[in-house]
């Protein structure tokens, strides 16, 4: 599959380059690389453990995920 790095970017509100997405999307358990074509694409391999990956939206969704996680403060909740 296919995905469009000005798609992703847009619909999460991020603006990072196809190696920063590629690395997000690794920790989510993707085999992702900048398409030899066209490098406004990424080449997306999905595990064949995750059936409910259709479309790009779905990539999009797992690319927000791996970004908040990664980047949000943590909110310390023992007080």
């Amino acid at each position: 599959m296919q995905a469009e790095v000005e798609y992703l970017n847009q619909v999460c509100g991020l603006e990072l380059s196809p190696p920063e997405i590629c690395r997000l999307l690794e920790r989510m358990g993707y085999s992702v690389k900048p398409s030899d074509g066209d490098n406004k694409l990424l080449d997306v391999s999905v595990p064949v453990t995750r059936a409910d990956v259709l479309h790009q939206c779905d990539v999009m969704e797992d690319l927000a995920v791996s970004h908040t996680i990664l980047y949000s403060p943590f909110t310390d909740i023992t007080n």
